[in-house]
C-alpha cells in the first residue's frame, strides 16, 4: 500500500463524508460510514455512541506509553443562503476533512503500528453547538476506557498559505456565548400608542447599552458583544407592538471576562426593563470556552512541524472565533492549532468553502509524528 493510493482513498474517502452532511446530534450515517471505512484497518478497539454518535478508535502500542487522543469534529452546517432548499447542510467547515485525515491516521497506524503507549482518533459529535466535547467529556464509556496524557486537534484556516501551522501558547480561541432576551410589554392600537407598553424604547437602550459595554475598560482583555437579530412586532399597520426580542453574540479572550460580560449586560438590562415596567427573560445559548493551550503540547506540535519542514506561524493574539475543543483544555493537557488552507481559499461557512484535499496527506503525517514526538 503505497503513499499515494493512500492520499487517494483518503480524497475519496472524505468526499463520501462531504456527500453525506449532517448537523449537529444527528451525525448517524456519518457515524457509520466512519466504523465501515476504518474496519479495514484493524484497530484494537472502536468505542462507539460516545456523547452521542461519537467514536473512539483505539490502537495499542506494543509498549506502556502515553496516552494521545487526536480529536477531530464531526457535523455539518444548516445553509441559510435564501436561494437553496429549506433544511438543507454542507460541509462548509471542512470538518469531512477533519475526519478524513483521522481515518488517514488510522491507516499510517495499520501501516506501522505504535511501538509505545495508546493513540485514540476521537470522532466528536455537535461541534458547532458547542455541545458535543461536553457530552464526550461527560460520558462514562470515555471517562471508564481512555485517560488521556495529551490532546490535539486541528482546524483547517482559510486566509492562511497552504499547509501554514498556526498556534498559539495559552489561549487560543475566545470563549463565546449567545444571548437572546424577549421583552414583553403591552400591544396597543397604533393610533393610541399611548394605551400600550412597547418595548422599542427598551431595544433602543440596550443598543446603547451594547456600544457603552463594548467601549468600557472594566476587563482584562479584549470583550466584545455583537447584535445579531432584533425582531420588533409584525409588519402590521394598526398595531404598536408589544413583543420584542433581541439576541447578542459575547466573545472574550478570557473565561473570566465573560463571565463579568454576562452578568454586566444580564444585570444592566433589568434595571431598564424594570424602569420601563416591561418584563424580560433571556436565556444563554451555544456557550464556548475560551481554549487553552498547554505549551508542553505546543512544543511537541511545534517540533512535528519543524521535522516535516512546515512553516509555523506564531499567532500574538487568540482568534476571535470559539472552538467547543476549549472544553477538554479544562480537564487535559492540550494543543489545538491551526493548518493554513489556502489564502485565496473562501472562507469557512460560505457556501463557496470546501475542503483543500492538498490538506489531507500534511495533516496524516504531522499527526502521526506528533504521536511519535509525544512519546519521548
Amino acid at each position: 500500500m503505497n503513499s499515494q493510493k493512500n492520499i487517494e482513498k483518503i480524497e475519496s474517502f472524505r468526499q463520501e463524508l462531504h456527500a453525506i452532511p449532517e448537523t449537529a446530534g444527528k451525525e448517524k450515517n456519518t457515524s457509520h460510514k466512519i466504523i465501515q471505512y476504518l474496519n479495514k484497518y484493524k484497530p484494537d478497539e472502536i468505542i462507539k455512541n460516545i456523547g452521542g454518535y461519537g467514536l473512539a478508535v483505539i490502537f495499542n502500542g506494543k509498549e506502556a506509553g502515553r496516552t494521545i487522543v487526536f480529536r477531530a469534529d464531526m457535523d455539518a452546517l444548516p445553509l441559510v443562503d435564501k436561494q437553496t432548499e429549506p433544511g438543507k447542510k454542507a460541509h462548509l467547515c471542512g470538518h469531512d476533512g477533519h475526519m478524513a485525515i483521522l481515518a488517514g491516521l488510522a491507516q499510517k497506524l495499520y501501516i506501522n503500528k505504535p511501538g509505545k503507549g495508546k493513540v485514540v482518533l476521537l470522532f466528536q459529535p455537535a461541534e458547532e453547538t458547542g455541545e458535543g466535547a461536553k457530552r464526550i467529556l461527560s460520558d462514562k464509556k470515555f471517562t471508564a476506557n481512555i485517560q488521556p496524557d495529551y490532546i490535539f486537534g486541528l482546524h483547517n484556516l482559510p486566509g492562511f498559505p497552504l499547509n501554514t501551522v498556526i498556534i498559539k501558547n495559552n489561549v487560543i480561541t475566545s470563549a463565546s456565548v449567545g444571548l437572546t432576551i424577549k421583552l414583553t410589554g403591552k400591544a396597543a392600537h397604533a393610533a393610541e400608542p399611548e394605551k400600550g407598553k412597547s418595548p422599542i424604547g427598551v431595544i433602543a437602550k440596550i443598543i446603547d447599552l451594547v456600544k457603552k459595554v463594548n467601549s468600557s475598560a472594566h476587563f482584562n482583555d479584549y470583550i466584545l458583544a455583537t447584535i445579531v437579530h432584533i425582531k420588533l412586532g409584525d409588519k402590521n399597520f394598526g398595531i404598536a407592538p408589544g413583543k420584542s426580542e433581541i439576541s447578542l453574540t459575547l466573545r472574550a479572550f478570557q473565561n473570566i471576562d465573560i463571565e463579568k460580560l454576562k452578568f454586566l449586560l444580564v444585570t444592566e438590562i433589568a434595571k431598564i426593563c424594570k424602569k420601563e415596567k416591561i418584563r424580560f427573560d433571556f436565556e444563554w445559548i451555544e456557550e464556548f470556552l475560551a481554549t487553552k493551550n498547554n505549551n508542553t503540547c505546543v512544543k511537541i506540535v511545534q517540533d512535528a512541524a519543524k521535522n516535516q519542514h512546515l512553516p509555523i506561524q506564531i499567532m500574538q493574539k487568540p482568534f476571535s472565533w470559539a472552538e467547543d475543543f476549549s472544553q477538554y483544555s479544562q480537564c487535559f493537557k492540550v494543543a489545538f492549532f491551526g493548518l493554513g488552507a489556502g489564502e485565496k481559499t473562501p472562507s469557512l461557512h460560505s457556501n463557496k468553502y470546501d475542503f483543500p484535499d492538498e490538506l489531507l496527506q500534511t495533516g496524516i503525517e504531522l499527526f502521526y509524528k506528533i504521536y511519535e514526538i509525544a512519546q519521548k
